[in-house]
């Protein structure tokens, strides 16, 4: 009787040890679904702060433009806002903007682009427009947007970048 209980004992002891098949799996599955929308969370997180970048860039370049009319009484004279298809990329006003240094250092490149100013990845640079209004005094800025929300809207422009599709952050001449 006493070799019966101590087998019945290991035979208990041995059960005990490890987790069941369906148990594994349920905790497999819970992780996968906190990783997932995890994950989710994190890339929401970094395209804002890649947005926010992108306004800020415009900022700058909207400053510089303005120094630009300070000396020269007109904005630059590139693209037509009235026109279809006269939105310009940002990099056509490098030699406007940069050249010399006068009124900003480098054109900004897209926080998705490897380089952090110009020379930007030629897919890159397509993120900023710019465009003029007819007569030279007002012009319009816009980037591509990750995030599509409404908010992105600051001042007016008369007509829509190239991929009218997609979200636009706009500033126009103060």
């Amino acid at each position: 009787m006493h070799g019966l209980l101590k087998n019945l004992k290991f035979k208990i002891v041995n059960y005990s040890r490890g987790f069941t098949l369906l148990e594994m799996t349920i905790t497999i599955a819970i992780i996968g679904f906190l990783v997932g929308v995890a994950s989710l969370s994190y890339l929401s997180v970094l395209k804002s702060g890649r947005d926010s970048a992108r306004q800020s860039d415009l900022r700058r370049v909207q400053s510089s433009l303005e120094m630009y009319y300070s000396d020269n009484h007109s904005y630059i004279d590139a693209g037509n806002c009235a026109a279809p298809g006269g939105w310009i990329p940002l990099s056509d006003l490098y030699d406007e903007l940069v050249v010399g240094g006068r009124y900003i250092d480098e054109l900004p490149c897209d926080p998705l682009d490897n380089n952090s100013i110009a020379p930007c990845d030629a897919d890159d640079d397509s993120r900023y427009y710019y465009c003029a209004a007819p007569n030279n005094l007002c012009y319009c800025l816009a980037a591509k947007m990750e995030r599509d929300t409404a908010e992105y809207v600051e001042g007016g422009c008369d007509s829509n970048p190239p991929e009218i599709d997609e979200t636009f952050y706009y500033l126009t001449c103060p």
